[in-house]
């Protein structure tokens, strides 16, 4: 990594029925993750996966019903993670 920061814009769509997520993350027009989760109303684990096999760890925690912020940690046991933060918006129509 270059040192500089690089901002970058994704959707993510969650169901949630209980304490169980299930949803998508769609990072741009080909590259998207199916993932399944637990929240417990203000703590967040989700485990992500896409058609290739990569995966992730997203967690965190939730701020007035609808912010998060957390950790993306890929598969790779020497990656330290990359923090991240995500606002709820009105539904869209994406395209």
């Amino acid at each position: 990594m270059d040192g500089s920061l690089h901002v970058k814009y994704s959707h993510l769509f969650i169901t949630q029925k209980g304490d169980q997520l299930t949803g998508t993350w769609v990072r741009g027009d080909k590259d998207s993750y199916s993932f399944t989760g637990t929240f417990d109303g203000r703590l967040f684990k989700l485990s992500l996966a896409n058609v290739k096999g990569v995966t992730y760890t997203m967690s965190g925690y939730a701020e007035n019903f609808g912010d998060m912020v957390g950790l993306l940690i890929s598969s790779d046991p020497k990656d330290k993670g990359l923090p991240f933060t995500a606002a709820h918006r009105k539904k869209e129509k994406l395209g």
